[in-house]
């Protein structure tokens, strides 16, 4: 936030716990541990609602804590860091899923202890890297850190933690196919899941965030993961790949959407540009099972926003071609907003957080709210969605917001940041009911609209599509920048910020 300006009634980063600073107890002993029982209940957690999409521990981790608990051996401080971030992480997704029936006060704060452990062992770590060599085990302590830092709302920090993650992966060459391990599958393959999962990590937060990448998408060589056999169970390797892929993606809408080199092109650069990353994202709607077409639909709409929305709220008077195909994506990211909110179930409840993103729902839920208000701003432009079910939408969002608060500090603030603006809006009194705490839904279920971006449920999803060739040419952006460009565009950074504070709607 620019010192001097007004966060008021507009939501803005702020509400991501960006002013709000991570407390440590510097007093926790390092070296004391859950029982067994308990640390094979948050072991457990962790493996079964992180893992099987951001596979960043080793292979046979499970194993090793197994051995530690027997042996009572002694392990370098990065191994105890990422086990006690584990141990947080697991607590965090316990304290959720329990939070309506029996979780208590010590149960709301454990996942704190936990990683107040992790952050006096790393702080060492972090001070070697100035005179020893990096090592793995940092990389993947960094990575559960920031996956952390984004599951309790602090997203500047995680973005940060990312970026050291992934700079110490650089500098072990795991951004680039590892032929010396060729011999070696099993060593290939965790390495590439380790990095691929700091990769989609980075992505998700620099959408939020609107800062830049570690490193950019074409210096990038290293393949796909295989999913471990013993994970597969369940799950589909296709999945795991297309959440990956998603990610690519949507860091090439980052890169040529929302950078500074991006705010210096014309606009039918720009527009190219949109359709082009849209049909390769409709390239990648899988049909899989039911927790993973959850999990991967709300990336995937998430995405599709990202992609449309510089066409959302453009003011063009002009009736030719280009501004007909702009009308029509803006109402594509309309109806992505909206895909959001069906994928919710229409009375909320903790069964999200067993089967949905529950480290990120309130982002999702943010970033979908922000398209949907406007949406509302500019409906003379957008004819084709009816001010109902833009308001329906909007209510379900705030229904969840709402029902999210007490165990979700962003909610919280994104809820406040929401009827704020709502008040101000010339429509405010379609929500009078929402200022009354009460709530609508106009949908069922969390299926596609039938008619638009359909699952093909009858059939294996083939090989997903080319390697993104399209996308291999850096030089690209820098071969259509002009000088006589357009004004720095209003969503410069980020996709998701409500940045007008002039609306009257």
């Amino acid at each position: 936030m620019v010192e001097g300006s007004s966060n008021e009634f507009c939501p803005d980063s702020s509400f991501y716990l960006y002013d709000h600073n991570v407390e440590v107890d510097d007093e926790v002993d390092v070296h004391q541990f859950p029982s067994f029982e308990l640390a094979s209940k948050l072991l457990q957690q962790y493996l079964g609602q992180v893992h099987g999409w951001l596979p960043m521990i080793p292979q046979d981790f499970e194993g090793q804590v197994r051995r530690y608990y027997e042996e009572s051996q002694m392990v370098p401080a990065e191994w105890l860091a990422m086990l006690n971030l584990v141990f947080a992480i697991g607590s965090r997704h316990y304290y959720l899923i329990n939070t309506q029936r029996q979780a208590g006060e010590n149960q709301r704060h454990e996942h704190a202890l936990y990683m107040s452990r992790a952050i006096q062992l790393l702080r060492s770590r972090s001070a070697d890297l100035l005179t020893t060599s990096p090592n793995l085990p940092l990389v993947q302590a960094f990575g559960l850190l920031s996956f952390y830092q984004l599951a309790v709302g602090y997203v500047e920090r995680a973005w940060v933690t990312i970026g050291l993650a992934l700079r110490v992966g650089i500098a072990l060459g795991m951004h680039l196919k590892n032929k010396e391990n060729s011999s070696l599958p099993d060593k290939t393959d965790e390495l590439s899941r380790v990095w691929w999962s700091l990769l989609s990590l980075q992505t998700f937060l620099c959408s939020v965030t609107g800062r830049p990448s570690a490193i950019p998408q074409y210096e990038i060589n290293t393949p796909f993961p295989r999913l471990p056999a013993e994970y597969r169970e369940g799950r589909s390797e296709i999945a795991l790949q297309l959440n990956f892929k998603i990610s690519v993606v949507a860091q090439w809408a980052m890169s040529s959407l929302y950078s500074v080199r991006a705010a210096t092109l014309p606009w039918p650069s720009i527009q190219k540009q949109v359709v082009k990353l849209k049909s390769e994202l409709e390239k990648l709607l899988p049909a899989i099972s039911d927790r993973e077409r959850l999990i991967l639909h709300f990336s995937w709409f998430d995405s599709m926003i990202l992609i449309t929305r510089p066409c959302l709220g453009r003011r063009n008077d002009n009736a030719g071609p280009s501004s007909i195909e702009a009308h029509k994506v803006a109402a594509e990211c309309i109806q992505a907003a909206q895909g959001v909110t069906r994928l919710l179930p229409d009375e909320p409840s903790e069964r999200i957080f067993q089967n949905g993103p529950w480290w990120c729902l309130s982002l999702y839920i943010m970033r979908a709210m922000a398209v949907l208000l406007l949406a509302q701003a500019h409906q003379s432009s957008t004819s084709t969605n009816d001010d109902m079910s833009l308001n329906m939408s909007t209510k379900k969002l705030i229904l969840w917001l709402r029902w999210m608060r007490p165990m979700d500090p962003v909610a919280d603030r994104g809820l406040n940041a929401v009827l704020n603006t709502l008040r101000r809006s010339q429509n405010h009194a379609n929500f009078a009911d929402v200022f009354e705490q009460e709530s609508a839904d106009a949908y069922g279920g969390y299926l596609l609209v039938p008619g638009r971006w359909e699952v093909d449920t009858s059939a294996v999803y083939p090989q997903l599509h080319p390697e993104f060739e399209g996308f291999d040419d850096p030089d690209f952006l820098d071969s259509v920048l002009s000088l006589s460009s357009l004004p720095m565009p209003p969503v410069y950074g980020s996709a998701f910020a409500v940045v007008d504070s002039s609306w009257d709607w």
